[in-house]
């Protein structure tokens, strides 16, 4: 699924077989820089939430989704090129701080569409991300 500028997603992804994806303090500061450097210039986010094995994002996509980029033999928009870096970069960081290898995250992100417009009213939509989520415990 391609992101489409103006709507709202709510974007999510666990480790496999529950696994903890964040370990320490250090590892949830680390992700945040990579969603800083890498999602935000695509992306207006409206909410997160990071769990110890799991995360979910609302987000925004920018007007930049417009404009698909070349990525291997695909042509994909640029906020699904940053989530495909964002998972990639902490994966292989992750695994060389706790020395281990292969893939932790499930290779499957879960994005459903929200709100498809301009106008979208966040309180709704980051009460219903945090329903879901508190849903979880």
């Amino acid at each position: 699924m391609g992101f489409e500028p103006h709507h709202i997603y709510h974007v999510f992804n666990q480790g496999n077989n529950q696994q903890l994806i964040f370990q320490s303090e250090n590892d949830y500061q680390t992700f945040l820089n990579y969603i800083t450097k890498l999602l935000l210039p695509d992306c207006n986010m409206i909410a997160y939430s990071l769990l110890p094995n799991h995360f979910h994002f609302q987000l925004q996509a920018k007007d930049s989704c417009q404009k698909l980029i070349k990525q291997g033999g695909l042509r994909i928009d640029p906020l699904t090129n940053c989530i495909r870096k964002l998972l990639s970069g902490y994966a292989r960081l992750f695994n060389a701080q706790y020395k281990q290898n292969g893939q932790f995250i499930s290779s499957k992100n879960e994005i459903e569409m929200s709100y498809p417009g301009k106008q979208a009213d966040y309180r709704l939509y980051v009460i219903r991300l945090l329903l879901h989520v508190f849903s979880l415990h």
